[in-house]
């Protein structure tokens, strides 16, 4: 579980990578995640390697038509969030990069979507919206996967970010 002292949107990376985490073929998935990894700054904390997720934050945009009237007003938020997985296949391999994407894409929309409250996270968000996968490719072509946005919307307190409002 995660703690309340973090902001909203770092509670919800981190709820994110935890259910990322469970991509392992005990927990009934098709691979095994070797990790999930959020990029420093200079995003050198990592390096491309196969099953392996990088989660990148995206921005933070203001939604005031759902802000929400109190003392002190909940004041909503929109954050997205880029899922990249990783997909290394051998030079000889014959089968369709697209099998590996459909597969990939499927898990990881499976493990977001755990339970009949998936878009919650925790308790701290009003909904969330996944959308389309995308290929990707490294300029160099020695990487090459793809890319599921996630978008969450919140309320937080307007004199205290910290407090989620629903």
């Amino acid at each position: 579980m995660t703690s309340p002292l973090l902001s909203i949107p770092e509670r919800i990376a981190q709820e994110i990578i935890e259910r990322l985490e469970e991509i392992q073929i005990v927990n009934s998935f098709d691979f095994d995640v070797v990790d999930v990894v959020r990029p420093d700054r200079l995003a050198r904390n990592w390096t491309p390697k196969n099953y392996r997720i990088l989660l990148v934050q995206g921005s933070e945009d203001r939604l005031p038509e759902l802000d929400h009237e109190g003392n002190p007003p909940a004041i909503a938020w929109q954050v997205e969030y880029q899922i990249k997985v990783f997909l290394r296949e051998g030079d000889r391999s014959e089968t369709a990069h697209a099998i590996g994407e459909n597969r990939i894409a499927a898990n990881i929309r499976k493990a977001i979507t755990n339970s009949s409250t998936w878009y919650n996270f925790g308790e701290v968000a009003l909904f969330a919206d996944m959308g389309a996968s995308e290929p990707f490719f490294t300029n160099e072509g020695d990487s090459q996967g793809i890319t599921i946005p996630i978008t969450v919307t919140y309320r937080a307190s307007e004199t205290d970010p910290f407090e989620v409002r629903r």
